[in-house]
Formats: C-alpha cells, structure tokens, sequence
C-alpha cells in the first residue's frame, strides 16, 4: 500500500512528464521495428476512433464537478476570445494581400496555433494547477463557438481548400465541434439531478478520473502528431522551423493568458483558455483545409503545450505541499 500511495503521487506530480515520454517511445517502438508495421495503419485507426471516446468521458468526469452558477462570462473570456479572432484575422487578411509572401506557410501556422479552440481537457489540468473549472469550461464552449466561426469567414481569404457557403461550413465544424463538449455537459447535468447518489460517487471516488484518461489520451495524441510531422515530407530545416513556431506560439498564449486572466482574478483559468489548444482539432483542421507542413506546427505545440503543462503541474505540486506544511490553503480561483 506504501509503494501504491507514492506511485500514485509521483504520477500527480510528474504524470504528464511520463504521457509524453510513452507517447514518444510508442512511436519510435513502431517506427524502428520493422516487422510490427501490417499494425500501423489499424493501430493508427483505432487510435483515431478512441480518441473521441476518451474525450466524452474526460469532459463527463470534469463537468461533474462544475457548479453551474461559476459559468457566467466574465470580462477575461472576451479578451482571450479577441486574441483568438483579431491576430488570425489581420494575419490572414495579410495573406490575401501577399499570396507570394516568402513566409506563407510559417504564417498559416500561426494562424493555426491561434484559431484552435480551447482543449476540452484545459478545465481538467486548469483544475488540478488551482484554476475555476467551470469558469473554465465556460471559455471552453465561447472559444469553440469561435472557432466554428471563424475558420469559414477567414481562411477562404488564404487557400482554396475549403468549399461550400460560410453556412454550410459554419454548420459543419459546429458538428463536428459541439456534439462532444455539449453531449457530456448535458449527461453530467442529468446525472446531478436524478442520480445524486451517483453524481456524489463520481465527484468524492472518481474525482480524478479524468487526470488518469487525459494522461492515456496525451499519449496516443502525441504518437499520432510525430507520425504526421515525420510523414509530411518537409524537410529538416522546415521541421524545426515549425517547431520553433509551435514554441513561440505556446509561450505568447500562455503568457498573455495568464495576463489576461488575472484582471478578474483567475490567472491560471486565464493561461489555460488561451494556452491549452484542442490540437486534435487543429492537426484535422490543418490537414484538411492548409497543409501536412502547416500541421507540424500543430504537433509541436502538443508537444510544448504539455511540456508547459507538465512542468506547472510540478511546481503546482511543491507550492501545495509547502502551503499544507505551513497549515496554509494553496492558491485556488
């Protein structure tokens, strides 16, 4: 039972820190053993099947735990959603002017790494480092709703991939966006009403459940992004190119997040709705209407973003056990 209880908080301590070391060693176990390659193509349709399932479930756990009366807007979502939309705009109304531009594609990264939506599991990690999930969860559903906004009024401006009327495309991606955040709010608010005794189980003895998903769910995301960065074709230069823009992409986002958040006092709540990007979302988007280069900056922002992640969940971690040691109560928005 010791050994049990500090695997247990070393995982709460360092658990993304080993998701993204699993997610790294699943692919290279793959790519470098030669006669395991007839699983490739179904491991990667499984995976591409699971992945949705494990997202309903990590939202149904989260929003369990949110208190309806939390989830009013407040002055940091509208912020964070002028981020969201202004800079893609301009960049992409740049583009339209500049279709020659030498830096086309690091743009259209750029862009990418902004107009995605808000991660689904950013109330998740949000709540674990100390910030409102339901505040959260709010920026989660305004920031999605943006994104099926924005994407068919914008990116028509700089490529020709996307087709149909704005209509049609707006309805499209609210389809594919809404259903798997609006499906699990709606069964965790039926569950709260006329299962109590229920509701009570999941929020007391499976109050972590959806860390433990999330933890799985981040290493077959991030197997899946390096297996599209390395099958793109871009070459070397370009690579790291993109992966720096990733980075530069996470650190603004979080920061001003962060900066942004703490107008209303919620800066944690803040750095993730900015920060924690659904990139599930954006490789799709990137693959369908841009290109595979423009999608490896989107692997590399999974790849930072929870790097960033891992690392504030350590230092959440001491900052508890240091505030607990002095009967204090750790920060909590």
């Amino acid at each position: 039972m010791l050994y049990y209880k500090k695997l247990l908080s070393f995982l709460q301590t360092y658990g993304l820190f080993v998701s993204l070391f699993t997610g790294i060693s699943v692919y290279c176990f793959f790519h470098f053993t030669s006669f395991l390659n007839p699983l490739k193509a179904p491991l990667i349709r499984l995976t591409d099947n699971i992945l949705p399932i494990f997202i309903f479930f990590i939202l149904f756990f989260s929003f369990c735990k949110i208190k309806l009366k939390e989830m009013r807007p407040r002055r940091w979502h509208f912020l964070v959603l002028a981020v969201q939309i202004l800079v893609p705009l301009l960049l992409a109304i740049y583009l339209y002017y500049t279709p020659e531009s030498n830096y086309f594609v690091v743009i259209e990264s750029i862009i990418i790494c902004i107009i995605t939506p808000t991660a689904a599991a950013a109330a998740v990690i949000g709540g674990k480092l100390g910030g409102n999930e339901s505040s959260e969860t709010t920026m989660v559903i305004l920031s999605n709703f943006a994104t099926a906004l924005c994407i068919p009024l914008f990116f028509p401006l700089f490529t020709s991939k996307i087709s149909g009327t704005f209509f049609e495309q707006f309805l499209f991606l609210l389809g594919k966006i809404f259903p798997i955040i609006i499906c699990p709010l709606f069964l965790a608010a039926l569950v709260k009403i006329f299962f109590p005794k229920i509701h009570n189980f999941i929020v007391t003895r499976l109050k972590n459940a959806a860390f433990w998903l999330w933890m799985v769910n981040l290493s077959m995301v991030l197997a899946r992004a390096i297996t599209n960065a390395v099958h793109s074709g871009s070459d070397y230069s370009m690579l790291l190119v993109l992966l720096l823009v990733g980075l530069l992409a996470t650190v603004l986002q979080f920061g001003i997040g962060k900066l942004i958040g703490s107008i209303d006092g919620q800066r944690i709540t803040g750095g993730q709705g900015l920060g924690q990007k659904n990139m599930v979302f954006g490789l799709w988007a990137a693959l369908s209407y841009l290109s595979p280069t423009v999608a490896i900056s989107c692997g590399g922002y999974i790849l930072w973003q929870n790097f960033f992640n891992a690392a504030q969940m350590t230092m959440r971690e001491k900052h508890v056990q240091k505030a607990l040691s002095q009967h204090q109560s750790p920060y909590q928005e």
